[in-house]
């Protein structure tokens, strides 16, 4: 799906990932250090100082806009909702979460290229490292007393799986299936073999 037809994107979050998808590409075509911030603004089509208005670096414009979890998709997690199981609910979480991120296979497949630069792996661990603790803080919220750091890890660690089954099985595919359908599907099929 085009990044023009995700209704829930703002403007400036679709002129975000159009920057990240230009120095995700300079990137894969050559290498971190082959492209300056002008490069990257010649090739967005915006102006240096736009550039900064969005990134405040070029390994910020790789990455892109840091994840966020909104209020309007954290609120029902931290009240126990939407159905009162945690992995289930993890997994709904995401699934709103990833509806907000760019769809297409090409574009997916560069950046999991450009993360095989260290630099830009080691900057992505950081935003995961970060993510994965607002998560176990939003857990420990919704459980209160039953919190359980084992299970919440565990939970979480489940999901990444989940994720990485999803992206290879997207990836590898030749249908027109978005990347939420292969983690609804692998989603399934964790909850058929935990039932």
């Amino acid at each position: 799906m085009p990044e023009s037809a995700i209704p829930t994107l703002t403007r400036r979050e679709r002129s975000a990932l159009q920057i990240a998808n230009c120095a995700q590409r300079l990137t894969a075509e050559r290498g971190f250090e082959g492209f300056t911030m002008e490069d990257l603004a010649q090739a967005a089509n915006v102006s240096r100082r736009t550039l900064f208005n969005y990134f405040d670096s070029k390994l910020d414009a790789v990455l892109g806009p840091e994840p966020e979890l909104t209020d309007e998709f954290t609120g029902e997690f931290r009240a126990g909702g939407p159905t009162g199981h945690l992995l289930s609910d993890l997994g709904q979480l995401a699934h709103r979460h990833f509806e907000r991120m760019p769809q297409e296979k090409a574009q997916i497949s560069t950046m999991r290229e450009v993360i095989r630069n260290p630099r830009v792996l080691a900057a992505c661990h950081e935003r995961f490292e970060r993510l994965a603790a607002t998560v176990l803080e939003m857990i420990r919220e919704r459980e209160g007393d039953r919190y359980d750091e084992i299970q919440a890890k565990v939970a979480l660690g489940l999901l990444l799986v989940l994720c990485q089954v999803a992206l290879e099985s997207f990836l590898d595919s030749a249908d027109d299936r978005g990347f939420t359908d292969y983690y609804d599907e692998a989603a399934a099929r964790a909850n058929q073999l935990l039932a």
